[in-house]
């Protein structure tokens, strides 16, 4: 999300709370100083002390016009500072108090994008990928025509094709191991939960092989004819035809 972006939302959400219940003359110039001191450090990224700014205004001006605005660029200044957990803490007491502000579809799409940077690398525990896959569905179904739908989709599939690497890749691990009835557990996994990830064709003929190992012929051609003309690689088609031939020509021999 741009700056000029949230600017303007800011001037918006000015406007829209200019109904709210003043506080004194004093109190209210105050209020509106420290939140400008704060949106002067935020401009200038020096996020720690801006955070100071806007959390004094939360506490003191808790229905003041600059409230929203506030609790909006104090998750900001978490976001930019890549404290992500905060972030997401101060966005969604933005989405659960303030449900009317102009901030909540914005504070929805940044929880999703906390918990997608979260997402660590591909071999570690995939708990925040999974919550950013979920927030990110939540958001496309809540907010369809938001501008920020593509973006949401795109994140989806790399968090999905992630996910799936990691499954594949565990797979991986135990045919190494020579544990056959599990890899295949985790290559059908992959076919059948991550069928849009570009690890696919991979498990399909994984699931083949692995069917192979076990001494499943049949269910490994069962397979195979199944899914031949869902492979989208063709060289991963040939590979698994090849797994059938050499399969039936072993059996012949027996």
């Amino acid at each position: 999300m741009s700056k000029n972006k949230i600017l303007l939302l800011f001037l918006s959400v000015l406007i829209f709370q200019a109904c709210s219940p003043p506080g004194s003359k004093d109190e209210v110039i105050n209020l509106r100083k420290q939140f400008e001191e704060g949106m002067i450090l935020f401009e200038k990224g020096k996020y720690y002390r801006a955070q100071e700014e806007f959390d004094f205004v939360l506490r003191r001006g808790t229905y003041s016009e600059f409230a929203d605005s506030a609790q909006f660029y104090l998750a900001e200044s978490y976001f930019l500072n890549k404290e992500y957990i905060e972030a997401i803490t101060e966005y969604d007491n933005l989405v659960r108090y303030k449900t009317y502000s102009p901030f909540v579809e914005p504070s929805r799409f940044r929880i999703c994008q906390a918990y997608e940077r979260k997402s660590p690398k591909y071999y570690l525990d995939q708990d925040y990928t999974l919550s950013a896959i979920d927030r990110y569905q939540e958001f496309i179904e809540d907010f369809s025509g938001s501008e920020h739908v593509e973006d949401a989709v795109d994140a989806i599939s790399k968090l999905r094709s992630k996910q799936a690497k990691k499954i594949f890749e565990s797979g991986i691990l135990y045919t190494k191991l020579d544990e056959y009835q599990a890899a295949l557990t985790y290559f059908k996994d992959v076919v059948e939960t991550y069928y849009d990830t570009d690890y696919i064709d991979n498990a399909r003929v994984k699931v083949i092989e692995m069917h192979i190992k076990l001494g499943e012929v049949d269910d490994a051609i069962e397979f195979f004819q199944n899914h031949k003309e869902r492979f989208k690689s063709d060289e991963d088609l040939l590979q698994a035809d090849k797994l059938i031939e050499k399969a039936n020509y072993e059996e012949d021999k027996l």
